[in-house]
């Protein structure tokens, strides 16, 4: 194979080259030679590789034109990178004649020297025939073919890659797809597609890549990079650019953003540029949000047509995605979205935090309560902060959200810190944490403070605060006092079903811990039916867990393993097996089976608590307790437990 390196046509026809090493991607060049090679026999297949800019599209390309050049008597190429000139009928049909014309393979040329005028209508059937009698298989690359939009020039196109001659195989690139009628090849399997996922770079890659820059990364660097950048080949080059400038390159990697300025110039010009002014601000102040839907968008943007925009954003492969798993919402890439914060930034303190509680409010409403509080936070308003804690912050901290909860109290102002309700907050945050010192030096401030302070308290959160402080009684002494100072409380009646069924659930443990069985079953069957009505999964797995750890003390084995049997189901369905209370009533379902001799039963269940040992914590539940240990008989290893009461 010869390519001609100049010719008439500049430097259209010609395979690409580059300053810098191209890095082989040999798992790439395989696929693009085995969507090239069809049976003989079978038509003709193409090949589309659609991604945004700067995915190494016209590289990769160029790099298997190198490598096919190399082979044994190699199939002859024909180069045409589209320009806006080529959108009409015939100048279109005049560049893929040039390209195929100065291959440097002399049958070729001649045989396409000899065709009529590129205008006749017979044209493309006298180029077909012409290509057949050459005898030769050619690859014909056509890059750039985004560029592309001129009906007539796209249905004579595409009509000629359906009607192509056996021994031509096409590839076109772009950063999106051209409108060209390849569904019918598609459904006849036809078309292979690499698309910007097949492009990226994966960690080996990406490797090869800051090496051929000099510069060795470590794994955990390595990952990082990889990650922020999802493997975008110009992200990655850039990256190298700038970390072969850097002394320190770990600490560059943590600086490397999408407001970076090599980053920032790049996609100012060669992805932000195309866009039009209208588009532009839709795209700042979309990024508000780590993802969007199109009704997110028109609250955000006052644009009623986002879904439109969204569309053509799509179509032409803009740096935005559909977020997998998650239908109708789009993410913007990593670094642009990074430097379109930047933007954001810049529209002033008062339009950004305008934006993010639009944002932070529509959350609310949609019921995503953990990104409503970062945008409120991210707004600066205190009061709709601390409103917003208030309507929320207790479900999230039931719903095992507390982390996040603690994430946003970690940076609050200090006036919202300060609030009654933001400490007990904090309260029940570090409960779940299992941090009950922090939680107990944090209820004897507040009491403290209480003593000192004349003001009342409201009901809610005194019934909240004393529920609190019985769940802290259980674990640290004082249960009969905590336990008669919550039931002073209208406990159940509070109307907020998550302080209800909160208070309920605390008092029922109590009482199970004192050995009040008949209470605390009661109490425990209100709580679960409260938080069934309000929707609290991970309540309702607490109340069941305990419900069958009552049924267990009371000596009821049938009810005990048919309430361990519900809280297993409810915590599968719910995606609760990693939560502790699932494995406190799997473990009471083994001991069920246990009693009653059903070996079998009970040694998937023991896997499932204890699933890497026989030997576990032992757990104080009441005034009775149940340990295990390796037992020397053959039995599972549940026949090595005692019970003692």
């Amino acid at each position: 194979m010869s390519v001609v390196n100049w010719d008439t046509y500049r430097a259209r026809n010609q395979v690409p080259n580059y300053a810098h090493p191209v890095i082989r991607r040999q798992r790439l060049l395989d696929s693009l030679s085995d969507a090239t090679s069809s049976p003989p026999g079978l038509p003709p297949s193409i090949a589309l590789l659609i991604a945004p800019v700067g995915a190494g599209k016209t590289m990769l390309l160029a790099d298997w034109a190198a490598a096919t050049a190399a082979q044994p008597d190699p199939a002859t190429i024909a180069w045409l990178t589209i320009e806006e000139q080529d959108n009409e009928l015939g100048a279109a049909r005049s560049a893929v004649r040039s390209a195929l014309e100065n291959t440097g393979n002399s049958a070729v040329s001649e045989a396409i020297r000899q065709l009529p005028p590129t205008t006749g209508d017979d044209y493309p059937a006298a180029l077909a025939h012409a290509l057949e009698a050459a005898d030769a298989p050619i690859w014909l690359i056509i890059d750039d073919a985004h560029l592309l939009h001129d009906p007539a020039a796209l249905e004579s196109l595409g009509k000629f890659l359906r009607w192509a001659p056996p021994n031509l195989r096409t590839i076109l690139a772009g950063r999106f797809e051209p409108p060209l009628a390849v569904h019918r090849m598609r459904l006849e399997g036809r078309v292979f597609d690499l698309s910007h996922r097949e492009l990226a770079f994966t960690e080996d890659e990406a490797a090869i890549l800051f090496a051929e820059h000099g510069v060795r990364l470590g794994e955990c660097d390595l990952a990082k990079i990889r990650s922020r950048t999802e493997g975008w080949a110009a992200g990655l080059r850039l990256a190298a650019i700038s970390l072969a400038r850097h002394p320190d390159p770990t600490a560059m990697i943590t600086d490397f953003n999408g407001d970076s300025r090599v980053v920032a110039d790049y996609l100012v010009n060669e992805v932000l540029d195309g866009l039009t002014e209208d588009e532009r601000g839709f795209v700042v102040e979309t990024s508000i949000p780590d993802a969007f839907t199109a009704e997110l968008a028109e609250v955000l943007t006052g644009n009623q047509g986002s879904r439109d925009v969204l569309d053509t954003l799509e179509h032409s492969n803009f740096l935005v995605e559909r977020v997998s798993g998650a239908p109708g919402w789009y993410r913007y890439h990593p670094l642009l979205r990074e430097y379109l914060r930047a933007e954001v930034g810049r529209l002033g303190r008062l339009a950004v935090g305008d934006l993010e509680a639009v944002a932070s409010e529509w959350f609310a409403r949609s019921g995503d309560h953990v990104h409503a509080l970062e945008h409120a936070l991210h707004a600066g308003d205190d009061d709709a902060l601390l409103t917003l804690l208030r309507e929320c912050g207790l479900r999230l901290v039931l719903a095992g959200d507390w982390a996040a909860v603690i994430g946003v109290l970690d940076r609050v102002s200090p006036a919202v810190r300060a609030d009654p309700s933001t400490r007990l907050l904090r309260v029940a945050a570090e409960l779940a944490r299992g941090n009950t010192a922090a939680a107990s030096s944090t209820l004897s401030a507040l009491d403290r403070e209480s003593a000192q302070d004349d003001a009342e308290m409201p009901a809610e959160l005194e019934m909240l605060g004393d529920g609190l402080r019985l769940q802290v009684a259980v674990q640290t002494g004082g249960i009969e006092n905590a336990l008669e100072t919550l039931q002073s409380d209208p406990v159940g009646e509070a109307g907020d079903p998550e302080l209800d069924s909160f208070a309920l659930l605390q008092e029922g443990i109590a009482e199970m811990y004192l050995g009040r069985l008949e209470p605390a079953g009661r109490h425990l069957e209100d709580a679960l039916a409260t938080a069934r009505a309000a929707e609290l999964p991970a309540v309702v797995l607490q109340a069941l867990a305990a419900l069958t750890a009552v049924a267990g003390y009371r000596g009821r084995l049938n009810d005990m393993t048919a309430r361990a049997s519900e809280a297993a189901d409810h915590g599968r369905a719910h995606h609760l097996t990693d939560h502790r209370h699932f494995h406190v009533a799997q473990l009471f379902g083994a001991l069920g089976h246990y009693l009653r001799m059903e070996d079998e039963a009970t040694a998937p269940l023991m896997s499932q608590c204890v699933p890497n040992s026989w030997t576990a914590r032992t757990r104080r539940w009441g005034g009775s307790r149940c340990s295990w240990e390796p037992s020397s008989n053959s039995r599972p290893p549940m026949t090595g437990m005692r019970w003692r009461g």
